[in-house]
């Protein structure tokens, strides 16, 4: 991350630090000859160096006065100054890291047509047409190979902040949920197997631990540890959990999950049995499913909804979601009855 926001902010350099420059070097080299210009070269000259001055506060502003007066300078004899082709190449620049192409590739066409009618008028010949084309078609390119970088960044930035919301989810939802509740119905019931809660909630704040350093391993772009159960062994684990908590399960897994050790599966389930956990009523059923058919893993589950359940945020299946969108599979959901029920395809293939 520190890259990347070293990356960024050499960017904000750039088209903060190079306009000012230029306008202050083009000011000192121009001020000896100002009493020799006319009053159109001083105007324009004032134009361009106050356009340039704009561009860090007012940047989609500035880039048109930069623009127009530089193509006014071509069109009136007399008045061009070769300093005055810092501002259009730093707005063509900008053209191509500011707007999006179809704007930004329209708005340099129309400069390249007029830049070239003027030229033609004044008889410039072909090889000037085409230099100054060659330098335009830099100076755009430039900009638009940052603003193709800049998106990329930007992509792994809410890519990266995706993982760490939905890791610190996970770490905070399934096991520490689970550790509120064994706590709650030992108070209610006061059962005396104490010992045998405090092993579940020992167990599962492990896990909850666990998940806690891989977010830290996250943060720090290094990879994750993930659950070494399978599939199969995860959904008995969770399954022996939720008989504690006074949640039966039915349940079918394929054989082969046996063999399967998938952790965005697994992160499915795990968000499955966590919100039974924190919805279910106590002494409640739920069914779960887990198939393979035509290379797609498909999982179904149903529960029964406590009123009274309380403890939701939502963002779990969310994340899942967006997840499963990138991946070509689907989610669907649906609550009738009181009866929570879900479905899930996700594409697997060995």
């Amino acid at each position: 991350m520190h890259e990347i926001n070293s990356s960024i902010y050499s960017k904000k350099v750039i088209f903060t630090a190079f306009p000012i420059c230029a306008a202050l070097f083009d000011l000192l080299s121009y001020v000896p000859s100002i009493k020799y210009s006319s009053f159109l070269m001083n105007l324009y000259m004032t134009i361009h160096i106050l356009s340039l001055l704009l561009f860090p506060l007012l940047s989609k502003i500035a880039i048109y006065p930069t623009i127009i007066n530089y193509l006014a300078t071509l069109a009136t004899p007399g008045t061009y100054c070769a300093y005055q082709t810092w501002g259009i190449h730093f707005a063509i620049a900008f053209l191509g890291f500011k707007f999006k192409f179809r704007k930004s590739a329209t708005l340099l066409l129309l400069i390249l047509a007029v830049d070239a009618t003027m030229q033609t008028i004044q008889m410039n010949g072909l090889p000037s047409i085409v230099a100054t084309y060659g330098n335009y078609f830099t100076a755009y390119i430039l900009g638009y190979t940052i603003r193709l970088n800049q998106k990329l960044v930007s992509a792994y930035i809410r890519e990266h902040d995706r993982k760490i919301s939905q890791q610190l989810h996970e770490s905070a939802t399934n096991e520490l949920s689970s550790i509120l509740l064994i706590a709650q119905n030992t108070l209610q019931t006061g059962k005396t197997s104490r010992e045998k809660s405090l092993q579940e909630i020992i167990v599962l704040a492990k896990m909850a631990l666990l998940n806690i350093h891989n977010s830290i391993r996250i943060l720090n772009n290094k990879p994750v540890q993930n659950n070494a159960l399978s599939v199969f062994d995860y959904i008995k684990q969770q399954e022996q959990q939720l008989i504690s908590l006074k949640r039966y399960g039915k349940i079918y897994a394929d054989d082969i999950f046996k063999y399967v050790n998938d952790p965005f599966i697994v992160n499915i389930l795990r968000e499955i049995f966590s919100n039974i956990i924190r919805h279910a009523p106590l002494d409640s059923t739920y069914t779960l499913s887990l198939c393979r058919k035509d290379g797609t893993v498909v999982l179904k589950e149903s529960n029964g909804i406590d009123p009274q359940s309380d403890i939701s945020s939502g963002f779990g299946l969310s994340f899942i979601q967006d997840e499963l969108k990138t991946k070509g599979g689907s989610l669907s959901s649906s609550i009738s009855d009181d009866i929570w029920e879900i479905t899930i395809t996700v594409p697997y293939h060995e």
